[in-house]
């Protein structure tokens, strides 16, 4: 997950790196696009660490 105005996050497409089992996700934080409570509650972020923790 990356927003689309982080200039920490250069790079958004992390695949290339990890390989395909990686989901792309951006999202729009506005003026906190580096915020990490902006990543860590947008609701992507929610759904992909529910999911996560419901595959353990």
């Amino acid at each position: 997950m990356a927003d689309r105005g982080d200039v920490d996050a250069l790079e958004k497409d992390l695949r290339p790196q990890f390989g395909p089992q990686v989901n792309n996700v951006l999202v729009h934080n506005g003026s906190r696009a580096h915020s990490a409570t902006a990543h860590l509650t947008d609701r992507l972020t929610c759904t992909a660490i529910a999911g996560s923790l419901r595959d353990l």
